[in-house]
């Protein structure tokens, strides 16, 4: 309260504080009952529930061909940075540098996405792979740039080994600096802490010093007869120093050691990343693209549903089976649903005839 004066925490730091009590025009007390009473309506499709009756064949159709349209949609991004990089570098580093980028990316979730990105984009993955960099050295660099060593104050050995390299590094290899306040912790369980995410990260680009990971994934899609579950074994044995085994933040231990991706997680990875990744590299090997086309459309979805995804079957009475269904049913909801066109859509079409849906769904739902 301004009484009380602005919070602090030990050394008398002030904590930077909004109070927004003097502007409201009711209690707090009563706006929060007022929300309890009125709550909001159910959100449905414009389809819903017609859309229930509309045959299963037209859905299975319609999902599978905007997987593969959303499919080529990622696989076509990949290939447009490839390009872009293999101009001023060769064709092998762009494959390593992009595959970096965009796994990073996926680590990032929908909070740290951008961040990450920036990140990776701002590390040479060449110039490290030819320094041959110890994983301390790697975790310098990664949390050096994002901006976690800026500043600070828990010390223990890791630590100050960590900073230590970083000061040596960042000079020898003129590195950015992020700021740490621009990574978001807000909501977010500590299990996926960017902090944990970005120790992924570092334990990837040590792994890429000492092997070629473009390749190791292309001749896994193309001549292994279990290509998921090799792929899930690798991601799972990245190494991350000890130290982030056992904390999710500087100076705190986790409850139980564990692994820093789940299965959901490096399912996603697999499926966003390194399926379009080897579709792009991989498309003048004769009978390549279909192989991992088909791999694509036939793995079964591993891990829990999201939200959105739970909903809209719900909604449409159609069963998600695979990774392919799952990727189809989120762009019919992203290119159809939220942009109300019904009328350029198949399910549209068949439940509204020529009418159009008065009004869109204004709510999505992560």
């Amino acid at each position: 309260s301004p009484e009380e004066g602005p919070a602090k925490v030990r050394k008398s730091r002030e904590i930077p504080t909004v109070i927004l009590s003097d502007f409201l025009n009711k209690s707090i007390r009563d706006i929060w009952k007022e929300l309890i009473k009125n709550k909001a309506d159910k959100i449905s499709l414009p389809c819903f529930p017609s859309v229930l009756k509309v045959s299963s064949s037209l859905k299975r159709n319609l999902i599978s061909s905007l997987s593969l349209e959303r499919l080529q949609i990622k696989r076509d991004k990949i290939a447009e940075r490839i390009e872009h990089l293999s101009e001023s570098c060769g064709l092998q580093l762009a494959f390593e540098q992009t595959l970096f980028e965009y796994v990073c990316e996926a680590l990032g979730y929908s909070k740290n996405k951008n961040q990450f990105i920036r990140l990776a984009r701002s590390l040479n993955v060449e110039y490290i792979k030819q320094r041959r960099l110890s994983l301390i050295e790697c975790d310098s660099v990664i949390f050096g740039m994002a901006g976690f060593l800026q500043g600070l104050r828990f010390k223990d050995q890791y630590v100050e080994e960590t900073k230590c390299c970083w000061e040596n590094l960042r000079t020898e290899l003129n590195l950015p600096q992020m700021n740490s306040a621009e990574w978001n912790f807000f909501r977010l369980r500590p299990v996926n802490f960017p902090t944990l995410r970005l120790a992924y990260a570092s334990g990837l680009l040590h792994y890429m010093t000492r092997n070629n990971l473009s390749n190791l994934v292309n001749e896994t899609f193309l001549n292994s007869s279990h290509p998921y579950r090799e792929l899930s074994e690798m991601l799972k044995r990245i190494f991350v120093s000890e130290y982030w085994q056992r904390h999710y933040h500087f100076g705190r231990k986790k409850k139980v050691p564990g692994y820093l991706l789940g299965d959901q997680r490096i399912s996603d990875i697999i499926e966003n990343v390194l399926i379009p990744f080897s579709l792009s590299t991989c498309k003048d090997l004769h009978g390549a693209a279909q192989r991992i086309t088909d791999i694509y459309t036939s793995m079964k979805l591993k891990g829990g549903k999201s939200l959105l995804t739970r909903w809209l079957e719900s909604e449409t009475g159609f069963k998600i089976r695979t990774l392919s269904d799952e990727q189809g049913m989120i762009q019919l909801h992203k290119e159809f649903c939220l942009k109300n066109k019904c009328d350029k859509c198949e399910i549209g079409r068949e439940v509204f005839g020529e009418k159009v849906a008065e009004e869109p769904i204004r709510i999505i739902i992560y």
